[in-house]
This record gives C-alpha cells, structure tokens and sequence, in this order.
C-alpha cells in the first residue's frame, strides 16, 4: 500500500509550493482578459453540496483510489492520470484554446496536527490571499486557502485553491489552478471537494 508522505509545517509549505510549480509546468500560453472575481477565500462545501450537485453530479463520475481507498467525483473529459509524480495520488487537468490549463491535483500526507495558521507563511507568495480557514466536509477537519496571482504568460490571472482535510490515517490535499477565463469552474472545485469521501476507520 502507498504510504502518505509524513507532513510538518516546513514540508507543508515546500509540497504546496511544488505543487504550484509542477502545476504551472503544465499551463499553455495564452490571451485573456483579466476577470477580477472577488474571491472570499470561503466555500460553502456543505451547505452547497446539494445544489452544486444537481449541475455537477451529470457531468463528473466517482472516481476510487485503488490504494489509500478515498473517492472524489471527477469531470467526464478531463484527463486524469493516477501518480502522475511521487506526491501526487491522482492529476485531473483539461486544456482550452485561449487559456491555460485548468489542473486538479490529489495529494496524501502522514496525518499529524494542522491548522489554519500552517498556510498563513504561504500568504505572501500570493497578490491576493485572504487567508485560510478551519471549516468541515462531509464532517471532517478541513483547511482552505484561497489565493490568486498574475502568471507570467502575458499576465493571466490564476486563481489557486487549496484544502487539507483530516482522514483517519493521513491528510488529504486537494488543491486547483485555475486560469481566469474559467474561473466559472471554482464552483466545480467547490462541488469536487464536497464529493471528496475519506475511507472509515
């Protein structure tokens, strides 16, 4: 069985930040205008759920990770590729002409005690990031952290979103690029983090 890569605040900061490098690798040039989408740095996951799932739920299907036995509904279209690298799970990702690639990445980490303030060091590598916060999904512990940034393509804006949610036996990252032409699709970030279920006990 794949065992999750053990967690500190220091390893924390250095896989998020990986994560936005090898996620950037993959985004293509392109031309857009600049949405400024206001970003609350909050998601209903809960609350929403229900209704995101009645857009959602037609155009994605569950997806069940062989190994460390968590599920996630996943867009039909998108390429998905499982250990794309050492500490990726699973790679979702979808190209658009016009616009960078749009990439959901899966990650698992040795459990350990997290908080809001383990994301509070990244703040500054962003233009905007209101923050993180504690919140639950599907009842369990979960951090989210919101941030957007200009790439260096031409300068596209890029909204980021990351959470942490506490499983039984390890930390579950599950974090997006996601270019501005399709900020539309941080409701389905949203909508693929409430499907996320942990395996039980």
């Amino acid at each position: 069985m794949k065992k999750p890569i053990k967690l500190t605040n220091a390893l924390l900061f250095a896989a998020l930040v990986a994560a936005v490098v090898l996620i950037a690798y993959f985004l293509s040039v392109g031309k857009s205008d600049s949405v400024n989408t206001a970003l609350t740095g909050k998601s209903a996951v809960d609350a929403n759920f229900e209704s995101l799932s009645k857009k959602y739920a037609p155009l994605t299907i569950s997806y069940q990770e062989p190994e460390l036995n968590y599920s996630i509904r996943i867009p039909v279209g998108y390429e998905s590729q499982s250990n794309p690298d050492n500490q990726t799970s699973l790679r979702v990702k979808a190209n658009y002409p016009g616009a960078s690639s749009e990439v959901f990445d899966v990650s698992a980490y040795e459990k350990t005690s997290f908080s809001a303030r383990d994301f509070e060091e990244m703040r500054g590598e962003y233009q905007e990031a209101p923050g993180a916060f504690e919140t639950t999904v599907n009842g369990r512990k979960t951090v989210l952290f919101s941030a957007s940034n200009s790439s260096w393509f031409e300068g596209e804006q890029i909204f980021y979103r990351f959470a942490l949610i506490d499983c039984p036996s390890y930390a579950l990252l599950f974090n997006a690029v996601v270019p501005d032409e399709l900020s539309s699709d941080l409701e389905l970030y949203d909508y693929m983090l409430g499907s996320i279920k942990c395996p039980s006990e």
